[in-house]
């Protein structure tokens, strides 16, 4: 019984939780997942000015979760911490945005979680771009310094990985799905880097935007000769 007692009192001192100002920022990043990236880096800059870092952040994902949570319909906050209703229950009352259908608990739960990771997602880039630091065996340190010992601004930060991931899963689900006559294998291999590419755009506003970029119709360049233009000749 000790032993259980111990591991509970364990648990319980690795979960933290944000401060009241943070909280409220980390909302305002979440309602604002869709729009300019201006709500998030608020919320960042309140990690950093109370001394969170990157590694430290899994100490508050139950937190973040609980957080996210609140931004859904009351209905579904209940469904999903209610015990009475089975993972793969329908939540009655509230319809999945895009489909406009009923979705089961287990959907809402991995919903509230895909927001509550992609809320995280880019505080190590954030504080490299904004802050020139970088976790280094507990602590920040400057990115760079000069023989004078200033900091070395980055001249431009690394690109995030799931902005990486789409741009490197579009061009390879584009050459499989451009396969004249595909065998079964190869129209797998399409579908296999479609499911990529969603997954990657849906982890950030800066990847649904380079998606967004990659697959807008480009200009030829060329002018259209019509048919009726043709028909004057």
């Amino acid at each position: 019984m000790g032993k259980v007692i111990m591991a509970t009192l364990l648990k319980t001192a690795l979960v933290k939780t944000f401060s009241t100002s943070t909280r409220a920022l980390a909302i305002a990043a979440v309602n604002n997942d869709d729009k300019a990236d201006k709500s998030k880096v608020a919320f960042f800059d309140a990690l950093f000015a109370d001394g969170i870092l990157p590694s430290e952040l899994k100490l508050y994902a139950e937190d973040i979760k609980s957080l996210v949570m609140t931004t859904f319909p009351k209905k579904v906050q209940d469904a999903v911490v209610s015990k009475l209703v089975r993972k793969d229950d329908l939540v009655k009352g509230v319809k999945a945005e895009r489909t406009g259908k009923l979705i089961k608990k287990v959907d809402w739960q991995n919903k509230i979680n895909k927001k509550a990771t992609r809320l995280l997602d880019g505080y190590t880039a954030y504080l490299a771009r904004h802050q020139d630091k970088v976790e280094v065996q507990g602590t920040l340190q400057p990115v760079a310094v000069d023989s004078m010992g200033r900091v070395i601004r980055l001249p431009k930060a690394e690109k995030p990985l799931p902005v990486k991931t789409v741009e490197d899963a579009y061009v390879k689900q584009a050459a499989w799905s451009n396969i004249k006559s595909p065998t079964t294998l190869e129209v797998e291999m399409a579908k296999d880097y479609m499911r990529i590419l969603d997954r990657a755009k849906s982890m950030s506003a800066e990847a649904r935007q380079r998606f967004n970029e990659l697959s807008a119709p480009k200009a030829s360049g060329k002018k259209q000769v019509t048919a009726k233009a043709k028909a004057k000749k």
